[in-house]
């Protein structure tokens, strides 16, 4: 094979390369793995709905990693704060959140020691499942306190909270208090459960299908659809800024923790409009954007593929018809003339000591 059909090949395996990677579902961080494709998911119900200048319900009661009835009013204690909505049992979106998250707030603390949660900021993780109680959220904080900079727990500055205080007899309660704060920063998410998708209505507090059927009081292996973002607080709690997706960049971090300390707000992330959209494209949890299938990417490297494989059975080709070289007169006398093989010989032993 020549030197063109080779590259030729290769192009040709990079362009099949992302495809092949979506399938297998590559993971990220080497830790939780990324979600595979599960089809359209309505962007009525899961999302952001992005609310710059919102006030944020600051006095909702929740509780700490001890227990301890806490508001974000107290917990922020006058300083910009980076909100995450999550769940800790969740197995891999929002572990992806609370990663990159806490890989930039790394890198922030690394150009500057002072800058950092407990600090000139304040982060604070609150649960969306009312199942979930402060037992849970004590396991994951310190987790990631230990990551972060190997703090003590009793230090402040990184919270994970839950709505419930744990013992199952505050669900509804639970599920009202974080719907408001959802509500407040445009976080839109769905419940999950035997393969049917639930939502919750403010009106009647309670979980439904799309055709009315209430979830059963006490669900097991369900989980959320969820958008991936981040939300910036004001020191009074108004929303400042979002970052979306699940790659979080300490320079981004800095700028609009700076634009929310100053009491300001930034800009809203620009997002594709559904309409707009070809049918191939399905909105991805992920990122919080809509992304093309397996389908639209094939229509589209299709014709580059084909180009790529006519250009290398045309340079093969081409290649096999070529007249092959003839060596130069010199080296043609040297390979008829006779070779000449050196007598063998035989190493003396070596002598005993």
């Amino acid at each position: 094979m020549t030197r063109t059909a080779g590259i030729a090949l290769t192009l040709a395996i990079l362009l099949a390369a992302p495809a092949a990677a979506q399938r297998l579902g590559v993971g990220s961080y080497g830790k939780a793995p990324m979600p595979g494709e599960k089809g359209p998911l309505s962007p009525e119900n899961i999302g952001f709905d992005q609310k710059i200048g919102a006030a944020v319900p600051l006095d909702q009661e929740l509780y700490d990693h001890d227990g301890k009835v806490v508001t974000l009013r107290s917990l922020a204690a006058g300083k910009p704060t980076i909100l995450v909505l999550a769940y800790y049992r969740c197995p891999k979106l929002c572990n992806e959140v609370l990663t990159s998250l806490l890989d930039a707030l790394k890198d922030v603390r690394r150009d500057d020691p002072k800058n950092v949660a407990g600090g000139p900021f304040n982060v604070v993780a609150i649960s969306i499942d009312p199942r979930e109680g402060p037992a849970l959220a004590r396991v994951k904080r310190e987790s990631y306190l230990r990551e972060y900079d190997g703090r003590s727990p009793d230090q402040p500055g990184w919270w994970f909270l839950t709505a419930s205080h744990g013992q199952g007899t505050d669900i509804k309660t639970a599920d009202q208090s974080v719907h408001a704060l959802a509500d407040a920063i445009g976080f839109r998410y769905s419940l999950r459960y035997r393969m049917r998708e639930y939502h919750y209505g403010a009106d009647t507090g309670a979980w439904t299908t799309a055709t009315g059927d209430p979830l059963r009081d006490q669900p097991r292996d369900y989980d959320y659809g969820h958008a991936s973002g981040i939300t910036f607080l004001t020191p009074d709690g108004r929303v400042s800024s979002y970052l979306l997706g699940i790659n979080y960049q300490a320079a981004d971090v800095k700028v609009a923790l700076a634009t929310a300390g100053a009491g300001k707000t930034g800009g809203l992330v620009p997002k594709e409009l559904a309409e707009k959209l070809p049918a191939c494209f399905v909105y991805d949890e992920v990122t919080g954007k809509y992304r093309p299938t397996m389908l639209a990417l094939a229509i589209v490297s299709a014709p580059v593929f084909l180009l790529v494989l006519f250009i290398a059975g045309r340079t093969v080709r081409r290649g096999l018809r070529e007249t092959p070289l003839t060596p130069p007169p010199e080296v043609l006398a040297r390979l008829a003339a006779p070779q000449t093989v050196p007598p063998t010989t035989h190493a003396a032993p070596a002598a005993n000591g």
